[in-house]
């Protein structure tokens, strides 16, 4: 029966007589906390009819019915909280299963039940008493899932701890752990829709973890590297454990089944057969019987002057225009040392002619002979994809490079395909080296052959799969230069290089010299039509000029700390301030001190006006952020249909700022949406208003 016929509506009723039969009628039914709520829920349902336009005193007795019994279910529904819901699910959990469960436990399966569900307060009564029952009933299978899953990974901790020959034990802690965090977020079927044969092999990567866990500690890789080096310099080969990482990183054949693994999930087995091939790779190797010192090798002999790798770097590359950075020159003078070691009577320092020294460091050397090199990925969107390059100096370090060129900031957004397919590594776990295959083609190439060798491998490889964006080898879509121009000596080099050697000519030490020059050069070729040579040049001369008068400066900020005009340094001396967070201008930014004070230029220091001495004496305070659940629940159905979001329950600042973001493709940040909190807590204006202005901001941006 309807409420409606229990308080006996007719066409003679006022709303007034119909509240008051309302509220006498929750009050005979132990339900007195809803009292005094009809108008507000009149009000609210009769916009949603197709009457809304009539009064009461003429609605037709269907039309009255209809709309108390929709005021009634609306205010049961605003009175069925979430909090109301989770308390429900709990005293069933515990009265039918004896389960104790927390509202935080309740809420997590709700939400991972239900992830798309609306807002709960727009939902009707019944809507909301059918989700109670959608969460009861996943709580129970999660139980019995759970049971189930905790009953085999205990059976596996037995297993491994009864049986394995290592004395170390392990905890079903660990195993659980592991399931959840490696295992479970892979599987796309829930627990109950798995076959028992497909539990079984779900699982089996957690015996594997548990028989590595449980091994000997003793047995780490540090540990293994150290013991080798031991073994081989005993026998008279010396070694160092950054040369074996190298290999364990470039020679998958070192492993079982020439697949690079990671050593903490290997089994001991495994172990034991990568310690006797790192052996067996080593033994009688180039260094067999030398002087262990020559791997320490940091100085040499040019023109009977000692330099170290350094200063000769710094001696040579003032006269070679184009040459190689100092860690390759470096490399460089290492693998020469090593592969000239067998012939030449080594002493300490390394003696090499003045020729031979120009040679290594010039970009064209000839005296090192130089390798191909592939290199597959084994994952991502990548997968199966191959990159054919050339070095002449150690392939873990140009693997290395290719990496952190991929990665710099210059190059994120490069579409050049081996960057992009190594940004691809990123979002995989484990490091980028885990999801690469290096394999060397072919070694000991002469220097005049290297670049015919190439092409003739990547030729061999070339079509959908090959990361090259040319067929020939040292093409310029790599690091060859492909704008040339000329410099005041009158020599004609990339436009990159030429930047670099201008700069030292002219003695400027200053890291945005680069990128003023690129951006002079590229304002004169664009608006004034200057050919390339012509803009370099005025681009050299406008970034040097620039130079000169930062330097001539002595300004800066100044502030007004009661008679006296100081700098932030002084003023932290003279009032104690700590630097960081604490410093001066860090404090006087947090308590808003730049917006409110004006400034002059006074011979190139930029002087405030406002008295510094409130703002650290304690006087004043910075501005709090509003709670987040005190405030975005406030935004109204309008905003949120202006700015077309759905925000969830308690919905913090930063999901807003991700919410706006993705509905109006700008980048909309936290600190923004805190901002306008701040000013809704001081100001005259809500935070909806504030927020309003600031995003129609943006958008007329």
């Amino acid at each position: 029966m309807s409420i409606a016929n229990e308080l006996v509506v007719d066409e003679n009723q006022t709303r007034q007589n119909v509240a008051v039969r309302f509220d006498n009628f929750l009050l005979n039914s132990g339900k007195a906390e809803l009292t005094g709520s009809f108008e507000s829920a009149y009000r609210h349902v009769n916009k949603q009819t197709d009457h809304s336009n009539i009064v009461w005193r003429i609605k037709s007795l269907s039309q009255r019915i209809e709309i108390v019994n929709k005021c009634y279910d609306r205010i049961k529904a605003v009175a069925y909280t979430q909090e109301v819901m989770f308390t429900s699910v709990a005293l069933r959990l515990k009265d039918e299963l004896d389960l104790d469960k927390t509202h935080k436990a309740i809420k997590s399966r709700f939400k991972r039940e239900l992830p798309e569900l609306g807002r709960w307060e727009s939902l009707t009564f019944q809507e909301k008493v059918n989700i109670e029952a959608i969460v009861f009933d996943a709580m129970c299978a999660y139980e019995k899932r759970e049971d189930e899953l905790n009953m085999m990974l205990a059976e596996l901790v037995h297993q491994v701890n009864s049986s394995h020959e290592m004395n170390r034990k392990v905890t079903f802690e660990s195993a659980l752990s592991y399931y959840v965090r490696k295992i479970k977020p892979n599987r796309s079927e829930l627990w109950n829709n798995l076959t028992i044969e497909q539990k079984h092999a779900d699982i089996a990567p957690v015996y594997e973890y548990l028989s590595v866990k449980c091994q000997d500690p003793d047995l780490s890789r540090s540990n293994m590297l150290n013991d080798i080096k031991n073994v081989l310099e005993s026998e008279g080969t010396h070694v160092k454990i950054k040369g074996l990482l190298s290999q364990l990183s470039n020679y998958p054949s070192l492993y079982r089944d020439n697949i690079k693994q990671n050593f903490r999930n290997m089994s001991f087995d495994d172990k034991i057969i990568l310690r006797e091939n790192l052996l067996k790779h080593n033994r009688n190797g180039v260094l067999a019987g030398q002087d262990k010192t020559f791997r320490a090798v940091k100085s040499w002999i040019v023109g009977n002057i000692c330099y170290s790798t350094t200063d000769l770097y710094a001696l040579i590359v003032k006269t070679e225009p184009q040459h190689v950075t100092r860690t390759a020159f470096a490399n460089r003078l290492k693998r020469f040392a090593e592969r000239e070691s067998e012939t030449i009577n080594f002493t300490m320092p390394f003696k090499l002619s003045d020729e031979q020294a120009r040679d290594l460091i010039r970009k064209q050397c000839t005296v090192l002979p130089g390798l191909i090199y592939k290199i597959t990925l084994l994952n991502g969107e990548f997968k199966d994809h191959v990159y054919i390059g050339q070095t002449q100096t150690y392939l873990d370090s140009r693997v290395e490079k290719h990496i952190a060129d991929a990665l710099k900031p210059k190059n994120k957004d490069s579409n050049r395909l081996m960057y992009r397919a190594i940004r691809s590594l990123n979002s995989l776990s484990g490091g980028m080296r885990d999801h690469i295959q290096i394999m060397i083609l072919e070694d000991e190439i002469r220097y005049s052959n290297l670049c015919a060798r190439e092409t003739y491998y990547i030729e061999q490889y070339w079509g959908d799969k090959c990361l090259n964006t040319h067929p020939n080898g040292n093409s310029t879509s790599g690091s060859a230069p492909t704008v040339f121009v000329t410099v005041s000596t009158g020599e004609r080099m990339g436009v990159s290089e030429a930047i670099r050697y201008e700069k030292k000519l002219l003695g400027i030490d200053d890291r945005g010299f680069d990128a003023r020059v690129t951006a002079f050069r590229a304002r004169y070729i664009n608006d004034l039509g200057y050919e390339s040579n012509r803009a370099f040049s005025a681009a050299i001369r406008a970034a040097s000029q620039g130079v000169l008068k930062r330097k001539s400066r002595v300004g800066g900020t100044k502030f007004k700390c009661g008679n006296e005009f100081l700098t932030s340094k002084q003023i932290s001396l003279e009032l104690n301030l700590k630097i960081g967070p604490n410093s001066a201008e860090s404090k006087l930014s947090r308590l808003g001190y730049y917006q409110k004070s004006n400034f002059k230029m006074v011979n190139f220091y930029k002087v405030y006006q406002l008295d510094v001495k409130p703002y650290f004496d304690g006087t004043l305070k910075a501005p709090t952020t509003p709670p987040a659940k005190k405030l975005v629940p406030t935004l109204s159905d309008a905003f949120l249909t202006r700015w077309n979001i759905n925000i969830p329950n308690n919905c913090a600042y930063s999901s807003l700022a991700k919410l706006l973001t993705a509905s109006m493709g700008v980048q909309i940040h936290k600190g923004s949406v805190m901002n306008q909190a701040k000013k809704s807590s001081n100001g005259d204006d809500t935070f909806e208003e504030y927020l309003n202005a600031f995003l129609l901001s943006k958008t007329s941006q």
